[in-house]
């Protein structure tokens, strides 16, 4: 189930307001109030889709930040909620949302407990859950109280792990032509990377891509870590010296929710890609002398 706190009145920079109401799991109906006067009430607008929210058939829902229970991860300033929705065509701009305050009634409020250890008295949901301090709704019509049996309970939100490898699953190219492919390992916190290179050659390396507990971040083998820049760019930074190289989004980049689960690793992965350690991440051929080569599957960096 997707996160719940979409719910509420929100305005864009043109001052049309949107009212966001719960019909069910995975599904919103929106009442818009536009500044001449003019409304409107579309059942069903906001739909969830292979775990994104999406706005009808023309956006989805990117960038969810201010208090939207990641504590002082740095999304927003923690007071003001903010959307933000891109287009998944090409041409059209994105647009963004802000939370209009509720005066007078108790609005839900969500924040985040820190992962608990065992305890008799642990909420019902997970220790990484949402714990809610109000759950009254404004009562009008075409909305639900989101404590009625239609709707969803708060959903935990994704463990580090997960949400960054989500966020870097898709399609990739880079400046070289170079398009990189990224698809979760299952069962582990890695990533398998089919790389296709400008001359047609096709790389399949398993576990590639690492989430490091420790360190809270993704590397590319032992050579470069990940940095994210927005939902549409990634940066890899080479330890010591060498080369940053800069990924953009080869498909659409949904935001994450927090009930996706993993998708699986590809059934097949060519048997000449597989690790033989994760530090030494290589491929063989033979070239036209008929020796040995190691063909490594890593970025073309100019």
């Amino acid at each position: 189930m997707a996160p719940a706190n979409i719910v509420g009145t929100w305005q864009d920079a043109q001052g049309t307001e949107y009212k966001v109401s719960i019909d069910g799991p995975g599904s919103w109906t929106v009442a818009t109030c536009r500044p001449d006067g003019r409304r409107r009430v579309t059942k069903g607008l906001l739909q969830v889709w292979q775990g994104a929210i999406y706005w009808g058939t023309s956006y989805y829902l990117d960038i969810m930040d201010g208090n939207y229970g990641y504590g002082d991860s740095g999304y927003g300033d923690g007071k003001t909620k903010w959307l933000t929705w891109q287009p998944l065509k090409r041409g059209k701009p994105a647009y963004r949302w802000q939370q209009v305050p509720t005066r007078g009634k108790p609005e839900t409020r969500f924040t985040v407990k820190p992962p608990a250890r065992e305890s008799k008295t642990e909420s019902p949901v997970s220790s990484w859950g949402f714990r809610s301090e109000s759950s009254q709704w404004d009562g009008s019509e075409g909305s639900q109280s989101p404590t009625t049996p239609q709707a969803a309970p708060p959903t935990p939100p994704t463990p580090p792990a997960a949400e960054m490898i989500m966020r870097i699953t898709g399609k990739w190219k880079d400046d070289s032509g170079s398009r990189y492919e990224v698809v979760p390992d299952s069962g582990s916190n890695s990533c398998t990377v089919v790389t296709t290179r400008p001359n047609g050659r096709v790389l399949t390396t398993a576990g590639l891509i690492k989430y490091n507990n420790d360190k809270g971040c993704i590397y590319w083998g032992t050579k470069f870590r990940l940095e994210l820049k927005d939902s549409q760019t990634c940066v890899w930074i080479p330890f010591g010296r060498g080369k940053s190289f800069c990924w953009q989004a080869d498909s659409p980049r949904p935001i994450v929710t927090h009930s996706q689960a993993l998708p699986t690793a590809r059934s097949t992965v060519e048997a000449s890609a597989q690790l033989q350690n994760l530090l030494g991440i290589s491929k063989t051929s033979r070239n036209s002398s008929g020796s040995q080569k190691k063909i490594f599957n890593r970025p073309l960096v100019r």
